[in-house]
């Protein structure tokens, strides 16, 4: 509710301050309420300012800048709380309204009380406001040294959901952002959407893994060796394929098999790609396509960090069997303290873990990347 209403109470802050009158801040009558206007749409944002919406977030999260963020359900319009100290407030200010100017937008200054470095601004897309800032400097005297203290280690159980197969499309890191959950997302390297999804969902602060191709056992499939990790592959090879796959996918903390039936069962073959792993300062984790698999066991012994999957949320991509999965991957974190769940890019698998997250978390379960969970 208070972040909701962040803005309103913002403009009405700075109004008591200017003037010691608010409809909040003082017992005078309220202020009526405004009929609907330009300031308050009840259509759909537009193109434009959803992309602009991007652009901000990937911003804050690429600057590291704290903000506290809400889509208003009735008018349309996003506000943001933010508090950032006082020799940077002027930057921020200018590069939100650079953003806003490259996207078509007009930025402008509603309403202030500059002796308490206390701002609202607003940009408006084809006359309507689509985003509100409430902007507080932070000055130095204020600022307070962390206080460092011990904790008890963490017991709660955990999940890890990865996503493997990302791409192929170039709007999978966008709605995995929406999720608003810890999520790791595995891509693979030869994709048309690769490395800008992977920048993406960097600037997001989700994380990424390399989702590296490699051998299955099925015969009737091709495996081209400039792709895929291969029983003839040498070292080399497998430095090449890893090597050229960072490069693309550079923020990419680790590593788990796309397919791989045949390498994964392998001693001297997952070896190979274990010892590059960790070569690499690379975490791996097993995706477990078959029950003969090796590779979390040899990968352990390598004294590499590992993860294997739990469970499979979504190979029978219906909502009904996504949930049910999940319910599964719910029981194993309770049992183990600790489950990882491997999906894929589908509408179904986005929203049943989108509708699970309450059930989730009701059990004292919390969602975590992967990289958390490897030992």
């Amino acid at each position: 509710v208070l972040i909701g209403n962040v803005t309103e109470i913002g403009t009405e802050y700075i109004k008591y301050k200017k003037s010691g009158e608010s409809a909040i801040f003082t017992k005078k009558k309220p202020v009526k309420q405004k009929k609907e206007g330009p300031d308050r749409p009840v259509n759909k944002p537009s193109a434009a300012s959803v992309k602009f919406d991007d652009k901000i977030q990937i911003f804050f999260n690429r600057d590291r800048i704290q903000y506290s963020h809400f889509i208003d359900p009735t008018w349309h319009y996003h506000h943001y709380k933010i508090e950032i100290k006082e020799n940077r407030l002027k930057a921020l200010v200018g590069n939100i309204r650079a953003l806003s100017q490259t996207a078509g937008g007009q930025f402008s200054e509603v309403e202030k009380v500059e002796k308490d470095l206390i701002f609202l601004y607003a940009t408006r897309f084809s006359g309507r406001t689509t985003h509100k800032f409430l902007i507080s400097g932070i000055q130095k005297k204020s600022i307070k040294k962390p206080q460092y203290t011990s904790h008890k280690p963490d017991k709660s159980p955990k999940i890890a959901f990865i996503i493997d197969d990302i791409g192929y499309q170039n709007s999978d890191a966008n709605l995995l952002k929406q999720l608003n959950i810890p999520i790791t997302a595995s891509i693979l390297p030869n994709t048309p959407f690769a490395g800008e999804e992977g920048q993406k969902l960097y600037a997001f602060g989700l994380e990424s893994m390399i989702h590296m191709p490699m051998q299955a056992k099925d015969t009737s499939m091709s495996y081209p060796k400039d792709q895929f990790v291969v029983l003839s592959s040498t070292m080399n090879d497998i430095i090449r394929l890893v090597d050229h796959a960072r490069k693309i996918i550079p923020h990419a903390k680790g590593l788990n098999n796309h397919m791989g039936s045949m390498i994964t069962s392998n001693r001297e073959a997952i070896s190979k790609v274990l010892t590059v792993v960790k070569n690499r300062g690379l975490f791996f984790v097993d995706s477990r396509t078959t029950l003969t698999t090796v590779a979390g066991k040899l990968s352990k012994k390598a004294g590499i960090k590992t993860g294997e999957k739990d469970i499979f949320i979504d190979h029978i991509k219906t909502y009904k069997h996504s949930m049910e999965q999940i319910e599964k991957l719910i029981r194993v974190a309770l049992y183990k303290g600790q489950a990882i769940a491997i999906g894929h890019p589908n509408p179904t698998t986005f929203r049943a873990i989108k509708d699970s997250v309450p059930k989730i978390r009701s059990k004292g379960i919390k969602i975590v990347f992967v990289s958390q969970l490897v030992k």
